[in-house]
């Protein structure tokens, strides 16, 4: 099949979970002999060939950049609007299209590109597949989060941008949830009438790491963006108030804006607490014992999740979103209520009395991992894309 691929953005340099699942599919699907294509968005436009993937780097017409970057209201408020149906970019989408040619259209995240792209591959009579990774259908900020806490509806403003988003939808053949909540979020909003669905995980490269008998204090550890929505001030309070702190070590990777970082510094100054900027996933997960994902927002999966799982390393979840579905409490990691401020606390406590329930989760984790592999996922994703095919009459 020759497959064009679009999401916002794309780079093997790109940390977010969402492109690098992008980028693993992509590849995955060229080492089972399709040919596959990627358009997405840059500052200026480019070709590059990466691992047989040909990508297709599309400058963003649009009134700034924002992916990264802080603007003021008034600003975001125009990108915005531009980005319900961008027709500039649907011009450079439909170049990439009759470049390519491709026989499936499967689309990612939107934000910068709009649904445009669907309306240039209906009309190119292209079937459409979607991947549902965010909230950006529903929520200016693709996130459904504000004010400290997950939105429990949209809000009027986010109901405006995206009332004509939804209609959209109804070009889309078949959409794919990465988590069954993010995919419900959707359907119970109107969102897809006409499509099938189904509900296909992110995947990850499991790597050849032997699993070690670990001894001395507990390593607990939190890998990822530091932001509010995340809970790393959840993690850090409930670490350093708790008789844990005497007794184990807590190892804190990311990035964020410098003045959250900066108080992060400050709380943990003098603690068993360590912040150390970015660190590659192996380097990472060789040093700690548990993850600990405490995300006060809805995450849509929670891939570090599943890369802590091909490291053998167990996750302790809040129960926000599409995370519950990754864990088995008990047999691969645990689920704590977030809004419970003594449930994450008695977890750590737990681990610090029985490290063995660990050393038991370890291979069940590495076992887990399997059903994550590319090759395994890309195989669902050809499935899907030939049903769509056949529902064409191709």
């Amino acid at each position: 099949m020759n497959l064009l691929l679009v999401n916002n953005l794309y780079s093997p340099n790109m940390v977010g979970g969402a492109e690098r699942s992008v980028q693993d599919l992509a590849e995955a699907l060229v080492r089972l002999g399709h040919r596959v294509s990627v358009a997405c968005l840059d500052r200026q436009v480019s070709q590059n060939n990466i691992n047989g993937v040909h990508i297709h780097y599309v400058s963003l017409a649009n009134v700034h950049w924002p992916f990264g970057e802080e603007h003021n209201a008034a600003c975001k408020v125009m990108f915005h609007a531009l980005d319900i149906r961008n027709k500039a970019m649907a011009k450079e989408i439909r170049q990439v299209i009759d470049t390519e040619r491709p026989d499936i259209v499967h689309t990612n995240n939107l934000s910068g590109f709009s649904v445009a792209v669907w309306q240039q591959a209906e009309e190119h009579k292209i079937p459409i597949v979607h991947t549902l990774r965010d909230m950006y259908l529903l929520c200016v900020r693709s996130s459904m989060f504000r004010h400290g806490k997950s939105c429990s509806d949209q809000c009027f403003s986010c109901q405006l941008f995206s009332r004509s988003k939804v209609r959209a939808t109804r070009s889309v053949r078949h959409v794919v949830g990465i988590s069954r909540f993010i995919l419900e979020s959707h359907l119970k909003r109107g969102c897809f009438p006409n499509a099938s669905s189904a509900v296909i995980h992110n995947g990850y490269q499991s790597l050849s790491v032997p699993s070690e008998q670990r001894t001395g204090p507990l390593r607990i550890g939190f890998f990822g963006r530091l932001t509010p929505a995340k809970g790393i001030q959840l993690l850090v309070k409930t670490f350093l108030s708790s008789p844990v702190c005497k007794r184990a070590s807590l190892l804190i990777a990311g990035e964020g804006h410098r003045a959250f970082v900066a108080n992060l510094r400050e709380q943990i100054a003098g603690s068993s607490a360590h912040l150390v900027g970015y660190m590659s996933p192996n380097s990472f997960f060789a040093e700690i014992d548990v993850l600990v994902v405490p995300s006060l927002w809805d995450e849509p999966l929670g891939r570090v999740v599943i890369e802590a799982n091909a490291h053998g390393v167990p996750a302790i979840v809040s129960r926000r979103g599409g995370l519950p579905e990754i864990v088995e409490h008990g047999v691969t990691g645990y689920v704590f209520d977030p809004e419970d401020v003594g449930s994450l606390r008695e977890l750590l406590e737990h681990l610090i009395e029985r490290p063995t329930d660990l050393s038991q989760m370890r291979e069940v984790c590495r076992d887990k991992s399997s059903e994550y592999l590319p090759e395994r996922l890309a195989g669902d994703y050809a499935s899907i894309y030939a049903r769509a095919l056949a529902a064409d009459g191709v």
